[in-house]
């Protein structure tokens, strides 16, 4: 978008062609980092709740356990947003994965 905008930028706000692409250049690898950053934290809140469900040997038990972790997903879904960066959807994939291994 800012490429786009070059030459109003460059009007408006005294910024090169040179500029504009040097700032798209240095915002793509910051959303880069921030894109790892979050993908990193989801993987860990992942294998945390796998760990979690792992560790129950009854499969009744763990199933039951399961339900109420997703549950808990469900629920808490926006907040799951603001504090890990997991959209709804990255949660729904992530409900569907714990799903094929843990519900029945």
């Amino acid at each position: 978008m800012l490429l786009e905008k070059q030459e109003h930028l460059a009007r408006v706000v005294g910024l090169t062609s040179e500029d504009v692409q040097s700032l798209v250049m240095q915002l793509d690898a910051e959303f880069s980092s921030v894109e790892d950053a979050v993908q990193k934290k989801s993987d860990a809140f992942e294998k945390k709740l796998r760990r979690q469900l792992q560790a129950i040997e009854n499969l009744s038990f763990r199933q039951q356990k399961w339900q109420q972790m997703r549950t808990m997903l469900l629920e808490k879904q926006n907040h799951l947003l603001g504090a890990g960066g997991l959209t709804p959807e990255a949660n729904n994939t992530l409900i569907a994965r714990l799903d094929r291994d843990f519900a029945a």
